[in-house]
């Protein structure tokens, strides 16, 4: 009798899993998954597995942004849709300043991590220049993956803009060689044109699309990253991907 329902549990635990490794490949076959949200969440996960803290975790995403995301060096036209708003310019390797904060920003933000973006005036009534910010145990933080700057305070805390704004001579502690110079980093800083959130990254959901992601949450978590490798085939042979939109997508995880 002990025997016959060590089977049968184990037979319904076998079901169970099968049936939950099953539901991310139904939402791509009924073109219920969102892709977009999905590769970058996945992004998100890998890059910052091993990190102990909060702020370990945002710096190792900030430092793959700076590796996948370069200032445009020649125009390029790229026809690569597959990510969407969110994620094309990790497609194409490419962004300005606005453009690698907003990616930053959106990859954050499937590990319900906030942050803002920020047009930086200073000196001249016209922005020349955008940063984010990022909260890090319910403080903002500076970060500037264009110029690949971050500025800490004298107590070695990240320091927000109006930190920054407030004591200009934090600034004189930027690196050599970051493409731009210290006084042109200071002009953006002044007091004479206040800084401005230009938005938020906290995107709202509907109901059915936070389930889903939930779920694919919770699913990596268990299967990690082999499986979602072949998910990812799955997608790409159901939406009949171009194999050039495949290895544009792949190369993000390498």
């Amino acid at each position: 009798m002990k025997f016959k329902k060590s089977i049968f549990f184990s037979i319904l635990l076998l079901i169970i899993i099968i049936t939950f490794y099953s539901i991310p490949f139904l939402f791509v076959r009924f073109k219920k998954l969102d892709f977009a949200y999905t590769v970058l969440y996945s992004i998100a996960k890998k890059e910052s597995y091993e990190s102990n803290t909060q702020e370990e975790k945002v710096i190792k995403l900030y430092a793959y942004i700076q590796k996948h995301l370069k200032k445009p060096s020649k125009s390029t036209s790229n026809n690569i849709r597959i990510l969407g708003e969110s994620g094309k310019h990790l497609v194409s390797g490419q962004g300005y300043c606005d453009e690698q904060c907003n990616t930053f920003l959106s990859l954050l933000n499937t590990l319900n991590i906030k942050g803002r973006l920020i047009f930086l005036y200073g000196n001249d009534s016209i922005s020349h220049h955008s940063v984010c910010e990022i909260m890090i145990d319910n403080h903002y933080c500076m970060f500037d993956p264009f110029y690949g700057i971050t500025i800490r305070d004298n107590a070695g805390k990240l320091a927000n803009v109006k930190v920054i704004t407030a004591n200009v001579n934090l600034i004189k502690q930027i690196p050599k060689n970051t493409g731009i110079s210290k006084n042109e980093y200071l002009d953006l800083y002044t007091n004479k044109h206040a800084f401005k959130i230009a938005k938020y990254n906290q995107i709202i959901q509907l109901p059915t699309e936070r389930r889903i992601h939930s779920f694919y949450t919770l699913w990596y978590s268990v299967f990690g990253e082999s499986n979602r490798k072949r998910l990812f085939s799955y997608y790409y042979t159901i939406n009949h991907v171009h194999f050039k939109e495949q290895q544009s997508v792949n190369k993000l995880f390498q």
